[in-house]
């Protein structure tokens, strides 16, 4: 008698791949044993004479309490494969990935083509930020005072000095 032998596989399978087949595995187990409990209810279907289409010698009470047993033991035995198939499942699920750091970008794609022409505007982007308040000059209007004040007649007569400053014009005795 030998040990037993794995042949090689090529390519290599990958982790994800493993816990694929892994998970399919416990899909087709669940399958098989969904087929046996599946058979095990018509076998009782029968003994109780209540499976369509068929009838057979009426059941004696031995007999239905024989088939219960049989019946009892394999839903334990069942019930413990579920147990394993969850544990084989948590552990396939819980496999972390061994996976390297994040490789450098790549180049950018090529640019798609235009749009077509005369689409709708888009809508109208936020307000910018104020500016920053200008500088203020003073100028001496000696000989025009008159003429200045003449406009805004709240003035008071005998001012010299006018401060112009951008966006409007203010008055300082």
């Amino acid at each position: 008698m030998s040990l037993p032998s794995f042949p090689n596989v090529d390519p290599p399978i990958q982790r994800e791949d493993a816990v694929n087949q892994i998970l399919s595995s416990i899909a087709m187990e669940e399958l098989g044993l969904s087929h046996i409990l599946n058979a095990e209810g018509e076998k009782m279907q029968y003994i109780l004479g209540t499976l369509p289409g068929l009838s057979g010698p009426a059941a004696t009470v031995k007999d239905v309490l024989n088939a219960n047993e049989s019946v009892r033991g394999l839903l334990e035995t069942a019930v413990q494969n579920q147990i394993f198939l969850k544990g084989k499942m948590q552990g396939a699920l819980d496999a972390s990935p061994m996976q390297g750091p994040t490789g450098p970008t790549g180049p950018t794609g090529p640019q798609g083509p235009a749009g077509p022409a005369g689409g709708p505007a888009g809508p109208a982007g936020a307000p910018g930020a104020a500016g920053a308040t200008g500088p203020t000059e003073t100028i001496i209007y000696a000989q025009h005072f008159r003429r200045l004040f003449r406009r805004f007649r709240r003035a008071p007569f005998g001012c010299s000095l006018c401060t112009l400053q951008y966006g409007g014009i203010g008055l300082h005795n």
